[in-house]
């Protein structure tokens, strides 16, 4: 907010600063080391483990879990979950059960920043994808659906080429997005741009930010998405204003509700306090 110019300086009342630093390569490591696990030519499997590992880190609760495998339920009370594994014993089909206990850490160990962390980013990766299509004049009509960490679009034609280009940009080149798809911002209310106030270090990634595809292997949501509804019965209509005489309006006060109104001095309030007592007298509440 402060790079584009839509926050201050001013509106900043708390910094935050790291306990801690590491190396980002003490993560990069682990993770390659899990995807060069898989075959190499199963990207998905490698895309999945990733993201299982780093789904489980939103749970803040720790666990450590333990097997026992028996053919007796009884055996095994108080498992977390269960699986049916089928083998041949003594040339037969037969079944036994893996059941799976869990234990409760107790500690002040956490790996949800982590995970806060990765899905900010890919937060702000989508945004800045939805900025950059708006600088290239991209509609909002051309964005067929916005996912967590994509986009779905229907652009015309001649934007093909510039969309193809958001391929190009690399993690080191984020650190000078603005200028390049804007140029010199204007100042607002005396604001300096966040490059004028802290010179932004620009990273020596020069992996790829964002990638691209076309035709089938673009997928859309998957889910059912429809205009919520209920099925009820249609509520029934206000019924129209009536005028109605003295003994209609007494009635009208005990069930459906009254307004009196008429000219000044006509007695509207000495006729509704009159009203108001008999209808206490009878038990009701009178509001």
């Amino acid at each position: 907010m402060l790079h584009l110019g839509l926050a201050r300086w001013e509106d900043i009342k708390f910094p935050i600063q790291a306990s801690a630093h590491v190396s980002p390569e003490c993560l990069a490591t682990v993770l390659d080391i899990m995807e060069a696990a898989w075959p190499a030519d199963d990207a998905h499997l490698k895309k999945f483990s990733v993201n299982a590992l780093i789904g489980r880190w939103a749970n803040q609760e720790q666990y450590t879990y333990n097997v026992r495998t028996s053919q007796h339920a009884e055996d095994c009370l108080g498992y977390h979950m269960k699986r049916l594994v089928s083998f041949n014993g003594n040339g037969k089909g037969q079944v036994t059960t893996d059941y799976i206990f869990a234990t409760r850490l107790v500690g002040n160990i956490s790996w949800r920043p982590i995970w806060d962390t990765i899905m900010a980013i890919e937060r702000t990766r989508v945004a800045q994808m939805r900025w950059i299509l708006e600088r290239l004049g991209v509609p909002s009509r051309g964005i067929r659906q916005i996912k967590t960490d994509c986009l779905v679009l229907i652009p015309a034609r001649k934007l093909i080429p510039k969309l193809m280009s958001l391929g190009e940009i690399r993690n080191c080149d984020l650190a000078n997005l603005v200028q390049t798809h804007m140029g010199t911002l204007p100042v607002i209310g005396g604001q300096k741009r966040l490059n004028d106030g802290i010179s932004m270090t620009c990273t020596q990634d020069e992996s790829h930010v964002f990638r691209w595809t076309r035709g089938a292997e673009v997928k859309l949501l998957q889910g059912r998405y429809r205009e919520p509804e209920l099925n009820v019965p249609a509520p029934s209509l206000v019924p129209s204003w009536r005028h109605l005489g003295e003994e209609e309006a007494k009635q009208g006060a005990r069930t459906e509700g009254l307004l009196i109104c008429g000219c000044p001095g006509v007695g509207k309030s000495f006729w509704a306090r009159e009203l108001v007592a008999q209808l206490r007298s009878e038990g009701k509440v009178v509001s």
